[in-house]
């Protein structure tokens, strides 16, 4: 199984929202982790060209590596 890498405060802000939400994204996750593609999957939207959002995949995959790294010291 995939191991979940939690970037800033993405985990504390997680459990903000309502237990619904919290079910949904846990059950989302745990499909990511098994290599499944989650039912509710959506593309990224927003202002951003594809480029910029390969772009910031890439800058978040760097990141979750460094920190990875950093555990593994």
């Amino acid at each position: 199984m995939r191991e979940v890498v939690w970037i800033g405060n993405s985990l504390e802000g997680l459990d903000e929202f309502p237990e619904e939400v919290k079910d949904e994204i846990g059950y989302a996750l745990y499909q990511a982790q098994l290599g499944f593609k989650p039912r509710n999957v959506k593309p990224l939207t927003g202002q951003a060209t594809p480029k910029q959002e390969i772009e910031l995949i890439k800058q978040r995959l760097k990141d979750a590596k460094q920190l990875e790294k950093e555990r593994g010291q």
